[in-house]
């Protein structure tokens, strides 16, 4: 985040629609101000981190066709 006023970037690695919601829903109660990328393949959390540029990430730990520890040192 460059100035005090910008959104958080969160990009969220997340493969159920309505686990997705709820987490966002959680992070607005929060008061959070944010900008959230959902994504749900490994291709596109890469693309996600040179694009999108997120200042956190949010990962599912299970998703049934990620090995979230193999990649997880790109964070």
């Amino acid at each position: 985040m460059d100035q005090p006023n910008d959104k958080l970037r969160i990009l969220m690695l997340e493969d159920v629609q309505t686990d997705a919601e709820l987490e966002e829903s959680a992070l607005l109660e929060a008061g959070l101000a944010f900008t959230l990328l959902r994504v749900d393949t490994r291709e596109a959390y890469m693309l996600a981190l040179d694009d999108f540029k997120p200042d956190i990430v949010l990962a599912d730990y299970r998703l049934p066709t990620l090995r979230i520890r193999k990649f997880r040192s790109s964070w």
